[in-house]
């Protein structure tokens, strides 16, 4: 058996409370933006373009707080 490093931190790093309470809305049952939950953003069909709209939307959001 090979020894190994595991060093991808931002894939097992655990959310900040604001991150999580932030994406808490999005895992609600039965929330809007349920239809999005999961779907890879660059998937094609409807939950993936939804949740590309979603994903550009904080993307904006965060360009416009870093001006």
């Amino acid at each position: 058996m090979n020894d190994y490093v595991y060093l991808d931190y931002a894939a097992t790093a655990p959310l900040c409370p604001e991150a999580a309470d932030a994406l808490a809305q999005f895992m609600q049952p039965g929330a809007v933006h349920m239809t999005a939950g999961g779907a890879n953003a660059n998937s094609l069909h409807g939950p993936g373009r939804y949740a590309f709209e979603l994903l550009e939307k904080a993307r904006r959001s965060v360009a416009e707080s870093l001006h």
